[in-house]
């Protein structure tokens, strides 16, 4: 792990679901950031759902050809590298 990953790695941030207590049905979804990347996890409609959104990512990154090299993984088993 270089320097710059582990700085990353340390200023992640988690944001709990808030719920607007005026309208039970107004709520952001639970999120982490890191590096400028927000990742979502949450319930909905009895099924898991995850996103990432790159908008905000960190220059640092964002690898030459433009995007946020990622990979995913379900149970130890990468699923998705791009």
């Amino acid at each position: 792990m270089t320097g710059n990953e582990i700085n990353l790695n340390l200023a992640a941030r988690f944001y709990p679901m808030v719920q607007d207590n005026r309208d039970r049905n107004a709520h952001t979804t639970p999120c982490i950031e890191i590096g400028g990347v927000q990742v979502y996890a949450y319930f909905d409609e009895g099924v898991l759902r995850v996103s990432l959104d790159y908008e905000t990512a960190d220059l640092t990154v964002i690898a030459d050809d433009g995007v946020v090299p990622t990979e995913i993984s379900v149970g130890g088993s990468t699923v998705w590298r791009g």
